[in-house]
């Protein structure tokens, strides 16, 4: 696998926490949106790093995909929708590759 391009690929990261409904990731073509269920908070890091991880594969966007990640103790698993349920794509980021991720952007910004 190549190695995961730096945070600034996605236009915005908006992390949203709410007492009630479902973790959701949401990429558009001028956002990421992470939303948290008050029970997932514990995972806030690694949900937001598997979300920049997804956003630098697929790039830039012509639409909207939305879909509910599920992190397992291997990584984060989410399959993304269009907003017609017409299309999907599915996307597993190992626990690994979020591991790397973090230490490189833990990096970058120790060296800025």
């Amino acid at each position: 696998m190549t190695p995961c391009k730096p945070a600034t690929l996605t236009p915005t990261l908006e992390v949203k926490v709410s007492p009630t409904g479902y973790t959701t990731v949401a990429i558009s073509p001028d956002r990421t949106l992470l939303k948290l269920r008050e029970s997932d908070a514990g995972k806030r890091t690694d949900l937001a790093t598997a979300a920049l991880i997804i956003r630098a594969r697929i790039g830039a966007v012509d639409r909207t995909w939305k879909g509910n990640p599920m992190v397992t103790q291997r990584g984060v698993v989410v399959v993304l929708t269009n907003r017609m349920m017409t299309r999907e794509r599915s996307f597993v980021v190992s626990r690994t590759e979020i591991i790397q991720a973090q230490r490189a952007w833990a990096q970058m910004a120790d060296a800025a």
